[in-house]
């Protein structure tokens, strides 16, 4: 969803004619006439620019004040929901195609209110002394499914894959996809921390920001594109070192990696199993069940008293590093053929 600082996130037309308009000139809009929507992006990047830096022991500031961490979560989706006072072509334009347009800021919507539901869920849980409660983790995935879907199908001919649709590179397209898959895959294993979500947060609030900058020209398709890019890179990083340092087990991080790399195998792999991977619902209710399972095994792993659970990290591990390697082949053959391996031919005709 068109998240912006300064001026706004879904592509707005301009204010004025000014013949040789700044950077600024171009972002201000007739359709925020009192400047919410850009005060709100102000004080968004500021939110970020305070929490981020507390990433670690701190919880990004959440576990530090969290009186402040309900009006945090407003803050940031009054950003998002303000952004549609904007007007934008409902066709998105192909020249290069990271310009905003109304289905991905729909898209935007539903997966930051996703993150922001996770966080509420932490919250409340904390905030109540409540054990997890992971089946509402899966709620979450499911739910922001079928949101999106809404949405896409809302768009009627004007539908246009968010990935698919960019004019980059395949390898990069596929990295996108795997960044997208393995998000998914976070939030349906649920550690309970503000962090993860948070970063998410910055990543869909942040992208959508850029998308307005392109369509206002303000720059370039290539090195915006880039900088995208360097958030998904700064953000799994993040991610990653809050699973190893702050989930309480050593072995969290290889029982991710089996639950990510399987659920990104499936959904950006060879189609071997139709019935799993043609279907999303389908696919991530398998997942959810194969968390649950793979939960118990990194507490067995866990367990010194357990005789098995010098055997169960190496098969966790192994597997772990052979799907690595897998996805990675995966992108090469992508790279290659233009198309997953096994594609369906509706798929071969997109050559994706």
């Amino acid at each position: 969803v068109s998240a912006t600082v300064s001026a706004g996130t879904s592509g707005e037309t301009q204010s004025e004619t000014v013949s040789n308009p700044t950077a600024f000139q171009r972002l201000v809009t007739r359709e925020d006439p009192y400047h919410i929507h850009k005060t709100l992006g102000i004080l968004c990047l500021v939110s970020y620019a305070w929490r981020i830096p507390l990433a670690g022991a701190h919880d990004m500031g959440f576990g530090s004040y969290p009186e402040y961490t309900l009006p945090t979560l407003l803050l940031h989706f009054l950003l998002n929901g303000t952004s549609f006072v904007f007007h934008i072509p409902r066709k998105r334009i192909k020249a290069g195609g990271y310009r905003i347009w109304p289905e991905y800021r729909l898209h935007s919507f539903v997966f930051l209110c996703r993150s922001m539901s996770y966080m509420t869920l932490v919250w409340y849980e904390k905030n109540y002394n409540l054990p997890p409660n992971y089946f509402w983790n899966y709620a979450i995935v499911i739910g922001s499914i079928a949101a999106a879907d809404l949405s896409s199908n809302a768009q009627k001919e004007h539908r246009s894959p968010t990935i698919r649709g960019l004019d980059i590179p395949i390898a990069a397209k596929y990295f996108f996809s795997v960044a997208q898959v393995l998000a998914t895959t976070g939030v349906m294993w649920g550690l309970r921390r503000y962090s993860t979500q948070f970063v998410f947060c910055w990543i869909i609030q942040g992208n959508a920001f850029l998308m307005t900058l392109r369509r206002k020209n303000v720059g370039s398709h290539g090195f915006l594109i880039f900088i995208y890019g360097l958030l998904i890179v700064v953000g799994m990083g993040l991610v990653n070192y809050d699973q190893i340092a702050y989930s309480g087990s050593p072995y969290t991080m290889h029982g991710m990696f089996m639950v990510g790399h399987t659920a990104v195998l499936l959904r950006l792999g060879p189609r071997w199993i139709p019935l799993v991977q043609d279907n999303k619902y389908v696919l991530w209710t398998c997942m959810f069940l194969l968390t649950q399972q793979v939960r118990e095994i990194v507490k067995r792993m866990d367990d010194p008293n357990d005789k098995h659970a010098n055997l169960l990290f190496y098969l966790v591990f192994g597997y772990g590093q052979l799907t690595l390697l897998a996805i990675i082949g995966v992108g090469f053959y992508r790279h290659k053929y233009g198309q997953r391996p096994l594609a369906t031919e509706q798929e071969s005709k997109k050559s994706t």
